[in-house]
């Protein structure tokens, strides 16, 4: 405190400080925050005559003072330290928040990804109305979302976008609590959708070793999903210590987590996209199913390659202290992944609902007159009946395939 003491006469004798109350909340002041942040200050080669200007609109400087108080003190004198800084030292200066980037991308993908699941099941109907393993996964994951997305909006207006030393101290703990639901929530609806669209190929492709490679794969990503979730819930013992900062807990190494997360998506993604390749190389399409097929396996490249963006932030996760504004370019690309994700099991689903609709659009090159549901399968299946020496469309075998076999 005499440090501070010190610092403080000095602004004084030089004339910085002019109102009394200023002065005075800067020698309340926690001791324990007092001797780092003073030794930071005075590092900084901050003119005294300039000690406002200085400190609040430099966010090196603040993130250094801002860390003596996040680890020397508790919570009650952080909240001490922050608002000092927040409603006296700094009042009136402004304060950077890209909040508004988390809440505007939850809102565009989900304006996308919500209507286009809605498709899905209009699209169903078309075929029929039994909904099978795909379509269920599908359901749980946007239901999912919908609880994550409104928690990442949540908390981006309590603080979350800020740097935290802008952010109320008493709010913390609220947010450590509400990032780490909106973790477990990522690992397991990201992959939900996976689930949907290899289910999705056990519905449509008969070939028996394809559909047992389907399987392992189905039964890799649930121990995987199983095992993340585990490391996830329990990163932290007592798993209290994950927010409560106070509590002395073990935990694992959660850049690590996120490394590995991030490495098995990438290369899951890509085995869904080469998965039914031999199972479609051998069709004779026309130029728009052709194209349509690019699309959707575009897509799906689309959804890889947003996991590679997202390892590329990834990096700096962990690294940093100030969590809150640092991490925002890993959840908006964790959030544009798992929607993109969606998007992709539902998007191949649609076709039914369109050829109904809108026949122009995707008609198929017989002439004699069909039931949409037959007319966009017997082409599009014809090397596969072949194959299995049958005589049935896909939309028969959707529903005469042993889901069990």
């Amino acid at each position: 405190m005499c440090a501070l003491r010190v610092f403080v006469t000095a602004i004084l004798v030089a004339g910085a400080v002019a109102q009394t109350n200023l002065s005075e909340a800067l020698l309340e002041i926690p001791k324990c925050a007092t001797n780092c942040a003073v030794a930071q200050l005075i590092d900084s080669q901050c003119e005294l005559t300039n000690f406002q200007q200085c400190l609040c609109s430099n966010t090196t400087l603040q993130s250094q003072v801002a860390g003596c108080a996040f680890y020397n003190c508790s919570i009650p004198d952080q909240e001490v330290t922050a608002s000092i800084f927040q409603e006296i030292v700094c009042k009136g200066f402004p304060v950077p928040s890209r909040s508004g980037e988390v809440i505007r991308t939850c809102t565009i993908v989900s304006a996308i990804a919500f209507p286009i699941v809605i498709l899905r099941y209009l699209s169903r109907r078309v075929i029929s109305t039994y909904i099978w393993w795909d379509d269920w996964f599908a359901l749980i994951a946007v239901l999912l979302m919908i609880p994550g997305t409104t928690i990442l909006t949540f908390i981006s207006t309590k603080g979350f976008g800020k740097h935290f030393w802008d952010i109320p101290p008493s709010n913390y703990i609220l947010l450590r609590k509400l990032y780490y639901v909106t973790q477990i929530n990522y690992a397991l609806t990201q992959n939900l959708a996976k689930f949907s669209i290899l289910f999705l190929y056990l519905r449509i492709f008969p070939d028996c070793n394809f559909r047992l490679t389907t399987k392992l794969a189905l039964a890799w990503i649930f121990c995987r999903v199983f095992a993340f979730e585990i490391a996830l819930i329990f990163q932290c013992v007592p798993v209290a210590a994950v927010w409560d900062l106070t509590i002395k807990g073990k935990c694992i190494n959660s850049q690590a987590i996120v490394f590995a997360g991030a490495g098995f998506s990438i290369a899951e993604d890509i085995m869904l996209m080469l998965l039914p390749a031999s199972e479609i190389k051998g069709l004779s399409l026309s130029l728009k199913k052709k194209i349509t097929c690019i699309f959707i396996f575009a897509l799906g490249s689309f959804a890889c390659i947003t996991s590679i963006v997202r390892l590329k932030f990834a990096f700096e996760y962990g690294r940093s202290i100030d969590l809150t504004w640092d991490n925002i370019d890993l959840v908006k690309w964790s959030i544009i992944e798992t929607h993109a994700g969606l998007i992709c099991a539902c998007l191949f689903t649609l076709k039914p609902l369109f050829v109904k609709y809108i026949p122009s659009l995707l008609s198929t090159e017989s002439k004699t007159p069909v039931h949409p549901d037959a007319a966009w399968s017997l082409n599009l299946f014809s090397t596969l009946q072949s194959r299995q020496g049958g005589d049935h469309t896909l939309a028969e075998s959707l529903h005469s395939v042993d889901p069990h076999a």
